[in-house]
């Protein structure tokens, strides 16, 4: 049997694990597994789910074979080493990696168009990238489903957006994937007078048309910072309107069609139409949650919970001297955490939190989510009123799994650059617990 020349490199072996006692090393190239070329960490994965496995690999140049044989469950004990991140070579007109400023952690300048990372992750992939042959390897391994920015389904204007003048009919290669069994979340980011209106009616009737196939469509207004240059703008009053009215027809008619809501719009629109948010039943299982579809109506379904068990709390007697608490959010989020802290005063008789709004001045103040906010904008509020608190608490989703900020801060630079101690919030009911912690008493 040929070895093919591509494979996949042994980043560690554990000693003492079946890949181990049956000969694997470091640095070993892994070719082949029951028989089944590798290029990928994924497909050895796929081919290495079973008990009993045969492996080609190259050591210095030379073919080796062997068997492992592992206990049921047993872990292989090999790790790979991961290949490099499929880049995007698109050039879309509202590129928000595009639109950062310089100086920021390395990783976030990185443009990704990888359909691994978009089956791992959720990353969003435009299939500009795909050939052929990942296809093929997509169906095989069965990786669904997969998030795909489509934009417009008229091909000359996605091209456009995407300022990629090559890039391959969508339409296409969604048929490609779906009729070898793939499913996809989508995604439009509307751009104003370019993919809106007719055009944007137009894509969302073509996507429909794969049914089953079709997750979901999240239609979310274009993000832009104060780097833009593009001379692309946000929704207009009128405009935020007449979108969630026509998507809104859209989806409530694909809605009675199939029983299954697919069609959502971001939280954005809704609030730059001044349109009250859906209730928890538009966003089914909220499919699009990290795409900003559904996050204000789960953040207010989570106070409502968290509001049920803090009713028969009540101040305990001689702590009405404590400091108050500064409670960082972003300008969109600051008059949903003021009916909170209101209300949680109101039950501890005592001015207890306060809303501290953080406007973004690092992107600039079209930037409105707590998710973008800086900790350079954030320790630059506290400063002014830092004698008014015992401490600030800020959103944890500013942090990455690394615990670093968009602009590379810790928690304890912050803390030692702001001159407060600094609590991390994860949720609703953390804030809660940070507002009414010291106070123990309940009511009869």
């Amino acid at each position: 049997m040929t070895v093919p020349s591509a494979g996949i490199i042994v980043k560690n072996v554990i000693p003492g694990s079946p890949a181990y006692a049956a000969g694997i090393r470091k640095q070993d190239r892994i070719m082949l597994v029951n028989g089944h070329a590798v290029e990928t960490g994924m497909e050895f994965s796929f081919y290495s789910s079973t008990d009993a496995l045969r492996i080609a690999f190259l050591r210095n140049g030379a073919r080796r074979d062997i068997t492992v044989n592992r206990q049921p469950g047993m872990f292989l004990g090999v790790e790979i080493r991961p290949r490099p991140v499929r880049r995007c070579t698109n050039n879309c007109l509202f590129c928000f990696i595009d639109q950062l400023p310089a100086g920021l952690r390395k990783s976030l300048y990185v443009k990704d168009e990888d359909y691994i990372q978009s089956f791992t992750y959720g990353n969003y992939i435009t299939c500009t990238g795909l050939r052929q042959k990942d296809i093929t390897t997509i169906a095989r391994l069965g990786l669904s489903p997969l998030y795909i920015s489509v934009h417009a389904t008229d091909k000359a204007i996605r091209n456009y957006l995407l300022g990629n003048p090559s890039a391959p009919d969508i339409l296409d290669r969604l048929s490609q994937l779906a009729t070898r069994g793939i499913s996809f979340h989508t995604q439009i980011v509307v751009c104003c007078s370019i993919n809106d209106g007719s055009v944007l009616e137009k894509s969302i009737s073509d996507l429909c048309r794969y049914e089953a196939n079709l997750r979901s469509i999240a239609i979310v207004p274009v993000g832009l910072t104060k780097f833009h240059t593009n001379g692309l703008r946000l929704p207009t009053f009128s405009e935020a309107r007449s979108i969630c009215a026509t998507v809104g027809r859209i989806s409530d008619a694909q809605f009675r069609h199939d029983r299954v809501r697919k069609i959502f719009l971001a939280d954005e629109f809704f609030l730059l139409a001044k349109s009250p948010v859906p209730p928890g039943s538009y966003y089914e299982s909220y499919p699009q949650l990290e795409n900003g579809v559904g996050l204000i109506r789960s953040f207010q379904d989570a106070w409502h919970r968290a509001r049920r068990k803090i009713r028969g709390t009540v101040i305990e007697s001689g702590r009405t001297g404590r400091k108050r608490i500064a409670v960082v959010t972003s300008v969109l989020a600051a008059p949903m955490l003021q009916e909170i802290a209101a209300y949680i005063n109101e039950k501890l008789q005592a001015p207890r939190a306060e809303i501290i709004p953080v406007a973004n001045s690092f992107f600039g103040h079209t930037v409105t989510v707590a998710g973008l906010l800086c900790a350079k904008d954030i320790i630059a509020a506290l400063r002014k009123c830092k004698s008014e608190f015992e401490y600030a608490v800020v959103p944890g989703i500013i942090f990455n799994t690394a615990g670093y900020t968009l602009d590379s801060y810790s928690v304890r630079r912050m803390q030692r650059e702001s001159g407060l101690p600094i609590k991390r919030a994860e949720s609703i009911s953390d804030l809660v617990e940070y507002s009414t912690g010291e106070y123990h008493g309940h009511a009869n």
